[in-house]
This record gives C-alpha cells, sequence and structure tokens, in this order.
C-alpha cells in the first residue's frame, strides 16, 4: 500500500486573529526574512488575496509577486499588506540573555545566602520558593537579591 501525502497549507488553520498574530510573532522572530514574508503570504491567502491586494491599494499579481519566496517587498508595501489585515508592527526590546557566569555568581549568592525562603535544585539549574515551591523566574531574581541584600543588613 503506497502512503501518499498533501501539501500542508497554513493558510486553512489561519482563521482567527489571534492565531494569525502568533504565527506572524513566531514568523519575525526567524533570522530569515523570508520566513516572515512567506507567512505574510499565507495570511493574506487565508484572508482573501484579491480584497487585501485592493485594500493595500496593490494589484493581486503585484501582491503575489511581492509575497512570493526570495521576493525583497519595501517596508511600505509590507506595512501597507499589514493595514489592510488590521495588525500592526511594534517593535519590542528582545528578552535579555543571561550567560553562564552570571547564572554561576547568582547561584553562589544564593548559596552563600542564609535564607530560608528559597530552595536550590541545581541538578535542574532553579531556584524554587520553599514555601509555595514555585519556581523563582529569571526577572524576579534582581528584586530577590536585593530583597536578601537588605535582610543582611537588618
Amino acid at each position: 500500500m503506497k502512503t501518499t501525502y498533501t501539501t500542508f497549507d497554513a493558510a486553512k488553520y489561519l482563521d482567527n486573529d489571534a492565531v494569525i498574530a502568533e504565527y506572524l510573532s513566531a514568523a519575525a522572530e526567524d533570522a530569515n526574512p523570508d520566513v516572515f514574508i512567506g507567512a505574510l503570504g499565507d495570511v493574506a491567502k487565508a484572508r482573501g488575496m484579491a480584497q487585501i491586494a485592493e485594500e493595500a491599494g496593490l494589484g493581486r499579481e503585484s501582491l503575489y509577486k511581492a509575497l512570493s519566496t526570495g521576493a525583497h517587498p519595501r517596508l511600505e508595501t509590507v506595512s501597507a499588506v499589514l493595514r489592510a489585515l488590521g495588525l500592526k508592527l511594534s517593535i519590542v526590546p528582545k528578552p535579555r540573555q543571561f550567560k553562564t557566569d552570571s547564572s554561576k555568581s547568582l547561584v553562589q549568592f544564593f548559596r552563600e545566602s542564609p535564607m530560608v525562603g528559597v530552595d536550590l535544585d541545581l541538578s535542574r539549574g532553579e531556584e524554587r520558593c520553599a514555601s509555595c515551591r514555585k519556581k523563582i523566574s529569571r526577572s524576579a531574581r534582581p528584586k530577590l537579591k536585593s530583597r536578601i541584600s537588605a535582610a543582611r543588613r537588618k
């Protein structure tokens, strides 16, 4: 028995604004700009290429060409398509990357701290609250570190 496969068409699954926004956000995070342009093309197909082209002030054929693989559309074109889709492009800071050295120094800090409220699970590289067992996020660590320092001074 021969197995047959159909080609995957993402446009079939882009049926609401939340899914579309998440799809485009994930594509925008890729270092390859062709991924975002291809995703924008998928969204335009899902919403109707002719309607999006008209609302963006472009010809349907021009829109297909601008959103095809290997195309390098201008920012003006991408912005017009996003506006026609009811979306906007926003720029946010990249999440801060923690270096191994700073993580080690934080672990060192917790080891040296006479503290009851935090358990270190070094096998997993996590800190957890001793009372509720919730994981302490990296963003909360600086606050926690300053609170511990303040408690030491008392």
